[in-house]
């Protein structure tokens, strides 16, 4: 089948022969032909095919231009499409990250909700009292303020390196309990004492043992030197630093460190020792 506009053409065509051949018949009859006659009646037929030709190139032009245009819609509407689902796929995967984060970042906290620690009955340290060095080693879970703390030395010791202590102030053992009800291991350990209104804060102690999971709990000691004027036999320990709250910072078995502050959530901290922000 043709197309309309070749139909066009050709009854244009076909028009324009019928018309140049009813005027050559018309003037044949009459007598009156001649060469000039026929020029004239050439330059009329190609004239009028020259209209027709440039129309139908007009037409075409159209033709085309209204297919470019539509082909142009198609292809924007195709980027924009293509745009669109880009930005979808872009979103669902930054939402994918995040959702996988997330909960890698509740289960690694999951874990370390399960460390916690506990306070036990605190007892008073004299002055004066003596340790020697065994006694110390002994004490490898205890954290001593060595501001009440001075070697001493047995007559028959003169020539022996000093390793024993002698305590030269009254202070008070706080016993902390840490739990590890996570499935993995704990190591180290760093615990010390703060006062939240002063910002005061004890040494802060090390241990290396490990802290085995699923409930295995170990006993620390934190001794903090009391003020001069104390007295120790009418007043109860537990008085003096009851604004004091047992700070525990531990290592999980991926090697990240956490603290946790009396019983406050857990706080992630970074390689600085600083609260990770969230």
């Amino acid at each position: 089948m043709r197309h309309p506009s070749s139909a066009a053409l050709c009854h244009a065509v076909e028009v324009t022969g019928n018309c140049a051949v009813f005027l050559l018949w018309s003037a044949c009859s009459d007598g009156g032909l001649s060469i000039g006659s026929i020029a004239e009646l050439l330059t009329v037929v190609i004239t009028t095919l020259a209209l027709v030709a440039a129309a139908y190139a007009g037409y075409q032009a159209k033709i085309a231009a209204s297919s470019a245009r539509k082909q142009a819609e198609a292809a924007t509407t195709a980027l924009t499409h293509s745009a669109a689902a880009a930005e979808s796929a872009a979103s669902q995967a930054a939402a994918a990250t995040k959702a996988f984060e997330e909960d890698a970042k509740v289960r690694e906290e999951a874990q370390a909700r399960l460390v916690f620690s506990e306070l036990g009955e605190p007892s008073y340290v004299s002055k004066g009292n003596r340790y020697t060095h065994d006694v110390f080693k002994s004490e490898h879970r205890t954290v001593w303020d060595e501001a009440m703390l001075s070697p001493w030395q047995e007559r028959d010791q003169t020539s022996q390196p000093v390793r024993n202590r002698i305590t030269t102030a009254n202070g008070v053992r706080m016993i902390v309990f840490v739990t590890n009800l996570s499935t993995e291991i704990v190591s180290p350990v760093r615990l010390y004492f703060e006062d939240p209104s002063t910002g005061r804060r004890t040494t802060p102690g090390s241990f290396d043992e490990i802290l085995r999971p699923k409930h295995e709990k170990l006993t620390y000691g934190v001794v903090i030197a009391l003020p001069n004027g104390v007295d120790i036999m009418r007043e109860p320990p537990a008085k003096h630093f009851a604004s004091w709250v047992q700070v525990v910072e531990f290592r999980d078995s991926s090697g990240v460190w956490w603290r946790r502050m009396g019983s406050e959530p857990v706080v992630k901290l970074d390689d600085r020792g600083q609260p990770v922000q969230r």
